[in-house]
């Protein structure tokens, strides 16, 4: 297997660019970490994990079990209106 030699950078370059060095992997581009001569380790973008429609589901399961523990502590307590809430501000 043939390695980009643009790919590989020292511990010492790691150190010093460690910042910069984050932003390309950010944007798509793994690293490798050399020490000695030897690479030691691969630095690469995380994968986004996509929302599945069951997650949603368990979501919604978990605010209706919240919004009643909280309603039967307050009477006055909306869920839908918390929940809505919530949502405007983010």
């Amino acid at each position: 297997m043939l390695i980009d030699t643009k790919q590989i950078i020292t511990m010492t370059e790691l150190r010093e660019r460690l910042t910069e060095i984050l932003i390309l992997v950010e944007k798509g581009k793994e690293m490798m970490i050399s020490d000695r001569g030897k690479i030691k380790a691969k630095i690469s973008p995380i994968k986004k994990r996509t929302v599945e429609e069951g997650d949603v589901d368990e979501f919604m399961a978990e605010v209706e079990k919240l919004g009643k523990s909280l309603s039967a502590k307050n009477r006055n307590f909306n869920s839908l209106k918390a929940l809505r809430e919530v949502r405007r501000k983010s």
